[in-house]
């Protein structure tokens, strides 16, 4: 920011005026200022005189006693911390940038070309004297005279009191809209304008952050009335639709009594805002007048008042009483015992089960097992039988499809089979008898189907069926 003299012409000053004019195009531009900067620059535009031609040269005034006769908040904050953020919103307006939203007297073209300028070419800050010199960039005079259409015109007063730059930024959209009394803009442009793209991704929280609060202020402290709703494209929320109607603007007196009713003025801040020690000049480098030295930094943020009533000239309830400068501490409360019960550990089972493996071979440890378990039962197997007996257990569950074909546990479903086995081969030799029975059960493996095994399985007791599927 320069700090030399600002050459050229300076603008006359009009106390009474406070009429901000802006193109349309101007109004929805992408850019991102605070909100001090963003007073001082509504300060200059209400000093553009619309009637006479303004070049790049014309240099704009504002001063500390400007900001706080148009700025209610700004009446009781101390006037060092008053110097020392104005210089700083002089900084921030000549290295922010804008992107552009079409051309002067048209509607604003949101899907243009990238367009990017600069607020001003030019910014000088003056500490002796409590005020700052810009000088408007070149690009941005088209869109602050010679309007003919698709412009805004609205009184400062109705965003003056408000405390966040994004309320004032929402109440300009919405009111470049007015003739409409319900206007639907998409989060996209919605972050786009507000150079959110980064920020609040989750509906909830752009919602809560953003939308809730600067309609909450805009109800309170200017001539519109809002509401709202999302607009959904399946479970996504992709725009905000606001109903606007007109109000009877809030008594100002009203507000700046409940503003002036706190004995430390508004100097409430958030953390995020409060200025960081190494970014305040030194007392030194920027001196103050005496009559400001006083005071320590305090914000500008202050936090909305609650909504207004409807009706015009019903007092609203926050200024029966003072607004007290720290709340009253709560009474301490008996602790709770906030201790939760331990989580009992729920052990996850397998639930499905898996086919048999294509290679799938009888294992030796399955074939001794077979061996014994003939052995117990008094029917002596051969290694010839319950290798014989594996191939068909094999063939079997193969060519079985589904979930018939899925087992928890194999080496279990092989047992079951060679008890089965060894059933049928003792049924077989009680019912043929003799020799004969000794040479069917020789053959007993070779003479069963695998359908005829399958229709057993289906056909036997529930709790053996659990133990073949796993479930015990």
């Amino acid at each position: 920011m320069g700090s030399e003299a600002v050459e050229g012409e300076v603008a006359p000053k009009n106390p009474e005026k406070s009429m901000v004019v802006k193109a349309n195009a101007f109004v929805e531009a992408a850019y991102s200022l605070n909100m001090m900067a963003t007073r001082v620059l509504l300060t200059t535009i209400a000093q553009v005189d619309r009637s006479s031609e303004i070049t790049e040269t014309r240099i704009f005034s504002v001063s500390v006693e400007d900001l706080r006769r148009l700025f209610p908040p700004l009446r009781n904050a101390s006037g060092g911390w008053l110097y020392r953020e104005l210089k700083k919103a002089a900084d921030e307006l000549y290295e922010a940038q804008l992107v552009f939203c079409g051309k002067p007297n048209e509607k604003p073209d949101r899907g243009a070309e990238l367009d990017v300028g600069r607020w001003v070419q030019r910014a000088r800050y003056i500490p002796s004297e409590g005020r700052v010199e810009l000088r408007f960039a070149y690009d941005v005079l088209p869109f602050l005279q010679n309007l003919s259409g698709h412009f805004l015109q609205y009184d400062l007063q109705f965003v003056a009191r408000m405390g966040s730059p994004y309320s004032v930024r929402m109440y300009e959209l919405l009111a470049s809209y007015r003739r409409w009394s319900e206007v639907t803009v998409s989060l996209e442009d919605l972050r786009r304008m507000l150079r959110l793209e980064d920020k609040y991704p989750a509906w909830k929280d752009f919602r809560r952050r953003i939308i809730q609060p600067t309609v909450d202020e805009i109800n309170a402290m200017s001539d519109m009335r809002l509401s709202y709703k999302p607009v959904r494209e399946a479970k996504w929320t992709v725009a905000v639709c606001f109903q606007m109607e007109r109000q009877t603007p809030p008594i100002p007196e009203l507000i700046d009594s409940a503003l002036e009713a706190n004995p430390e003025g508004d100097t409430r801040k958030t953390k995020a805002e409060k200025p960081s020690p190494a970014a305040q000049p030194q007392e030194s480098e920027n001196p103050a007048p005496a009559e400001y030295a006083e005071a320590e930094s305090q914000a500008e943020a202050y936090e909305p008042l609650p909504l207004l009533d409807a009706e015009p000239m019903e007092l609203p309830l926050y200024i029966e009483e003072p607004i007290p400068s720290e709340p009253a501490p709560e009474p301490a409360k008996p602790q709770a015992n906030t201790e939760t019960p331990p989580k009992k550990t729920v052990k996850k089972t397998q639930t499905q089960g898996t086919r048999l493996p294509d290679d799938w071979v009888l294992p030796a440890e399955w074939r001794e097992w077979a061996a014994e378990q003939a052995k117990a039962k008094g029917a002596a197997l051969s290694d010839a039988e319950i290798e014989e007996i594996g191939e068909v257990f094999a063939d079997h569950w193969r060519s079985k499809s589904g979930k018939e074909a899925r087992k928890l546990d194999w080496l279990a479903t092989w047992r079951n089979w060679v008890r089965r086995e060894l059933q049928w081969k003792k049924e077989r030799a009680g019912r043929f008898g003799g020799a004969g029975a000794k040479a069917t059960g020789d053959r007993v493996s070779a003479v069963r189907t695998a359908e005829q095994m399958a229709e057993q399985l289906e056909n036997e007791p529930e709790d053996l069926r659990a133990a073949v599927f796993g479930q015990r």
